[in-house]
């Protein structure tokens, strides 16, 4: 009996143990791998009313999509062409979108309601682009558009985020007095697009515009326009404007910022010189102040013991200025990971493991803060890789004339083919804040002439009525300058350092050798600046010679 109870035991026992371990294995059969990434934004399903309605009576608008959503900065992606006099409301009800509109409408009017990138799905953040609800409040619906590009005048680089304005009104004070007619804003690409337009005469102005208003009232605010009124018609016409900064006559402060706690700025719209700046607070001390290099903006390297704001104190057009900037980091938490120790900076070629410095060039050191100091009793040494030979040095203390900061440079002649190794001991440069430097090694080798190139430019100027500046870029920076004075100029650069270069001209219209800012008051655009999209190429022992056409007849042209 007790055999036959013991094998039901084990039996049932079996039974159990084997449907446990089937269905465990069948609850965990294989972790999910996920399928493809969700791309696709949200669909609108319908809308009510209904999109292009006309005669438009309602307060509201909703709109159904086919998953649930968020919006994304709607306060600044979604508005209503033309401006109402109160703002837009709106709210999110499941899948649904919900508008509130203004009761202020005006009659026989076509609106658009711009959403921007505002719609986005939950889940994956892709966003519904482009999307546009359209309605009239009369019995037709405008169709009339016109688009275009807005460019910086300058650099040629799109601008992001300018408001496209049109005023029916012909007097240049409107874009000063009220809000425009209509309105749209540049993409990421300068691009602008306004759609279901009323035909007819229009303003055409573009501005950043600052402080959010819709008006054109502050100095710092770039603009661009189109000089006389546009036509509206049955053809979409399209605009390119280039935007600029209007120089004023008096000299402002256009803006002021931190950069981390110790660097202050202060921008103006003209070269500023001889202004000193000075602190409010007896709590904050200014340790050394500089020009930056375009001679428009001051820096202020501070010692403060505020957390939150600082105020400073100046002269301009002989009143006295007051401004405060907010610092960036106001408390120890925030300022964790910021790089406020002493770095040196040089003047060498190339990257780690390969640096090199050019002939006819001295090594220069600069520092991430003011220099103020050189120890006398403490000596750098220099030492020649192929004998091993190790010998002292001095390094000299030198002023930037254009900018007042201090930088360092070797006195040491190094020779060519050779390689060196620059030994920096502790404590030997001091910053104006006490910070001094750790030891530190340079390693690199005094290149050859062949490590150069040369470029030889010649520039035909086919255009009689205007005077050229013709500049060459590298990177951002002006590396040479010339004025076009004849009908063919040859210009040659010797021991250029090696990489892309760009070439571009400015239109100097009145002849005063610079580039000059537009007048929206006088209809005076900026000047034209000519930019050739194809790089020049400077290669090491390397001969280049460019031949290039500019003027009325072969804007854009050049030669190899």
């Amino acid at each position: 009996m007790k055999n036959i109870e013991g094998s039901f035991r084990w039996f049932y026992n079996s039974i159990f143990i084997f449907l446990f371990g089937f269905l465990y294995g069948c609850a965990n059969v294989v972790s999910p791998t996920g399928g493809e990434r969700d791309s696709v934004p949200p669909k609108v399903l319908s809308a009510s009313p209904k999109n292009l309605t006309t005669n438009f009576k309602s307060r509201e608008i909703k709109i159904l999509f086919d998953e649930y959503f968020v919006l994304n900065n709607p306060a600044a992606e979604i508005y209503l062409s033309p401006i109402a006099n109160q703002p837009l409301k709106w709210k999110i009800r499941k899948k649904n979108l919900i508008i509130t509109l203004p009761d202020s409408l005006k009659e026989n009017t076509t609106y658009t309601l711009h959403f921007g990138n505002a719609i986005a799905d939950n889940t994956e953040g892709n966003n519904l682009e482009g999307y546009n609800y359209v309605f009239s409040t009369g019995l037709v619906i405008d169709s009339f558009r016109i688009q275009g590009v807005v460019t910086d005048s300058k650099t040629h680089k799109p601008q992001k985020g300018f408001l496209v304005m049109l005023y029916s009104s012909s007097e240049d004070s409107v874009v000063s007095k009220r809000k425009p007619d209509y309105f749209a804003r540049t993409d990421e690409n300068g691009q602008f697009i306004l759609d279901h337009l009323h035909e007819g005469n229009y303003h055409l102005f573009c501005l950043s515009d600052q402080n959010l208003n819709y008006f054109y009232d502050q100095p710092n605010e770039e603009i661009a326009f189109v000089d006389t009124m546009i036509a509206v018609r049955d053809t979409t016409a399209f605009y390119s404007l280039n935007s600029f900064l209007p120089v004023q006559d008096k000299t402002v402060l256009l803006v002021s910022s931190t950069i981390d706690n110790k660097k202050i700025s202060f921008a103006f719209n003209h070269t500023v010189k001889d202004i000193s700046i000075e602190t409010i607070s007896d709590s904050t001390n200014i340790l050394f102040q500089s020009n930056g290099k375009s001679g428009d903006t001051i820096y202020a390297w501070i010692n403060t013991k505020q957390t939150d704001s600082v105020f400073f104190q100046f002269y301009l057009n002989g009143e006295l200025d007051t401004v405060g900037v907010k610092l960036r980091y106001t408390s120890s938490t925030q300022m964790k990971g910021v790089n406020n120790k002493f770095s040196i900076r040089t003047n060498l070629y190339g990257s780690k493991n390969s640096y090199g410095l050019f002939p006819k060039q001295k090594l220069e050191l600069n520092f991430s803060y003011p220099l103020k100091s050189i120890a006398k009793d403490i000596l750098p040494s220099i030492v020649i890789d192929s004998t091993n030979e190790m010998k002292k040095t001095l390094f000299v203390k030198k002023i930037d004339s254009l900018t007042h900061l201090a930088y360092a440079i070797c006195n040491f002649e190094f020779q060519s083919g050779l390689k060196y190794k620059v030994i920096i001991p502790a404590g030997l440069f001091e910053d104006v804040y006490g910070n001094k430097n750790d030891s530190t090694v340079f390693s690199f080798s005094q290149l050859e002439e062949t490590a150069v190139g040369n470029l030889t430019l010649t520039i035909n100027c086919k255009d009689s009525m205007n005077q050229y500046i013709a500049q060459l870029l590298a990177g951002n920076t002006i590396s040479k300058e010339w004025k076009l004075v004849n009908w063919k100029n040859k210009f040659e650069m010797k021991a250029l350092i090696p990489g892309s270069y760009k070439l571009q001209f400015i239109r100097d219209e009145n002849a005063n050798g610079k580039w000059d800012s537009g007048d929206y008051w006088k209809k005076k655009q900026p000047e034209k600046i000519i930019l050739y999209n194809k790089e020049i190429t400077v290669r090491s022992n390397w001969d280049l010679e460019i031949e290039a056409e500019v003027g009325a007849a072969s804007l854009g042209k050049l030669k190899k």
